[in-house]
């Protein structure tokens, strides 16, 4: 279904409305069809017919460019692929997309592909994650968090879009603390483990001369050339000196 709708997409000869861009000179033939079928905006413009948009068959978009206008149709007509997607494109589309109340399945594929594509750097990440929290765009926005907080610096760059989203902020804060936290453990039981090894290491030491000690003085006691000659002349007290 959603490949025979993208073939549709500015098809001039089966098209029944023309959106345009009021920035620049651009436009493109789409079907009322689809358009009311993505979203209840559409819709309610070609139900009444003394819109102008049901009269003259022309919707004008003025607040948007028309590459992010061609991304919003490409989008709704199904195309989950979005190739020409750019950081820029993209966050004009979340917003096309809020303002059309465009269908939850078309908004994810948008989600997926900023996630997929947009969020290495962090900036870009940042503004997405507010973005995110604004429309209510939950996969895109939790994702761009994580993002943030696992690369997280204090630059500016990236603490001027999350200043605007003080829940996103306190968010990315929550995760490099439990981050820091979580290190803080790893080197704490690394130590720990460290310090028992050695512990035991001289624990096992000082019984191995504890036991030798002992053999020792059991030997002395009992060999006739260290009662006789001293400890000195026996050859055997001599090794065990020599071991310890």
């Amino acid at each position: 279904m959603e490949k025979v709708a993208f073939a549709l997409f500015n098809d001039s000869e089966d098209a029944d409305v023309v959106v345009k861009c009021g920035i620049v000179q651009a436009e493109f033939r789409c079907h009322k069809f689809i358009l009311s079928m993505a979203s209840p905006v559409f819709k309610a413009m070609f139900k009444h017919a003394t819109l102008k948009e049901n009269a003259e068959n022309v919707v004008e978009i003025v607040d948007f460019g028309p590459d992010a206008i061609e991304t919003f149709l490409k989008l709704i007509y199904g195309d989950s692929k979005l190739k020409r997607l750019t950081p820029d494109t993209a966050k004009d589309v979340i917003v096309m997309c809020d303002k059309y109340d465009v269908k939850a399945a078309l908004r994810e594929n948008l989600e997926s592909a900023i996630v997929n594509r947009f969020l290495t750097r962090t900036r870009d990440a940042a503004e997405f994650a507010v973005l995110g929290d604004k429309f209510d765009l939950v996969a895109l926005r939790d994702e761009a968090i994580h993002r943030v907080a696992d690369n997280f610096q204090f630059d500016e760059a990236v603490l001027k879009p999350l200043k605007v989203g003080p829940d996103v902020l306190f968010g990315v804060f929550r995760l490099v603390v439990e981050k820091q936290k979580l290190q803080i453990e790893h080197e704490r039981v690394a130590t720990n483990k460290i310090f028992q090894e050695t512990h035991q290491k001289w624990t096992d030491y000082g019984q191995a001369l504890q036991k030798r000690f002992n053999g020792l003085v059991n030997h002395v006691s009992k060999c006739h050339v260290c009662t006789r000659k001293g400890t000195d002349k026996c050859t055997e007290i001599v090794k065990i000196k020599q071991i310890a």
